[in-house]
C-alpha cells in the first residue's frame, strides 16, 4: 500500500452491493471490512431444507458453502457477499466479511441505533395486536449485543491498522457469537413485555405459516423470512 492504509467499511453487503462493486473497481489499495449475516447459511427447519447435524466453525472454507447454498437458492444478502470477496480477489481488495447472528441492543451511533429482526417483530405484534410466532417452535439462533459487535470491529481494525495478519478473502468470513436463544423465547418476551406495558392485552401468540409471515415481513420472500426469523 502507498505509505498508509485505507479501509473502506460496509455495511449489509445485501443492500449496497452495487455501490461496493462500483468502490472496489476504482482502487485496489483498499482493505474492506462488509457486513454480513448468519442467515446465509442457516438451516430452516420449518421447510425442512439445508438440515445437517453441523455446527459452523469459521475456520471452514465458509465461502465455498456459501457459493453451494447459492447454486440451490439465490439469496440477495448471501448473493452479495459472495460478489464482494470474489471482487476483492479479482482487484486485489483484501475483503474481511463480519457474520453476527442476531443483534440485540441499543448502539450509540448518530443515525440508526438498532438492527433489524427484534424491532421487526415488535412492530409486527404490535400491527398485528398480538405478538406473533413464525415455523418451527423449537428453533435455536445465536445472538450477540451490539456492543461486544462494536469491539469485535474495533479489534478488526486495529490489527489491520497494525498491519497484522487478519484473515481475508475466501478465508476472511469471521463469525461473532454470544450465545444461543430459541425464536419462541423471543416471541413470548416479546408478547410478555408489550402486554406489561399495556401495548397488548394478551401474552398469547398468534402463530403464523411462512407464507403469512412473508407477506408480513419481506414483501412475499419466504426463504428470507424463514432465513430471518425462523432459521437454525
Amino acid at each position: 500500500m502507498s505509505g498508509f492504509i485505507k479501509v473502506l467499511l460496509t455495511g449489509s453487503t445485501g443492500y449496497m452491493y452495487g455501490r461496493t462493486s462500483e468502490t472496489f473497481l476504482s482502487t485496489a489499495d483498499k482493505c474492506d471490512a462488509a457486513t454480513s449475516g448468519g442467515s446465509n447459511i442457516a438451516a430452516l427447519s420449518s421447510s425442512g431444507k439445508y438440515l445437517g447435524p453441523r455446527v459452523f466453525s469459521d475456520k471452514e472454507n465458509i465461502h465455498a458453502y456459501e457459493k453451494y447454498r447459492e447454486s440451490l437458492h439465490s439469496y440477495a444478502q448471501r448473493a452479495a457477499e459472495i460478489a464482494v470477496v470474489e471482487t476483492g480477489l479479482a482487484t486485489g481488495v483484501r475483503t474481511t466479511v463480519i457474520m453476527p447472528p442476531t443483534v440485540y441492543g441499543i448502539g450509540s451511533g448518530f443515525f440508526n441505533r438498532l438492527s433489524v429482526q427484534i424491532p421487526n417483530v415488535i412492530q409486527a405484534a404490535l400491527n398485528h395486536s398480538r405478538a406473533i410466532r413464525i415455523g418451527d417452535h423449537n428453533a435455536v439462533w445465536n445472538h450477540v449485543h451490539i456492543d461486544d459487535l462494536v469491539t469485535f470491529y474495533e479489534m478488526v481494525l486495529a490489527r489491520i491498522v497494525e498491519g497484522k495478519e487478519v484473515p481475508h478473502g475466501e478465508k476472511g468470513i469471521l463469525f461473532t457469537d454470544g450465545g444461543e436463544f430459541a425464536w419462541t423465547e423471543l416471541y413470548e418476551g416479546v408478547a410478555k413485555a408489550l402486554k406489561k406495558r399495556g401495548k397488548l392485552d394478551t401474552e398469547e401468540l398468534q402463530v403464523l405459516s411462512l407464507k403469512e409471515a412473508a407477506e408480513t415481513f419481506t414483501g412475499g420472500d419466504e426463504y428470507s423470512v424463514e432465513a430471518g426469523f425462523a432459521s437454525k
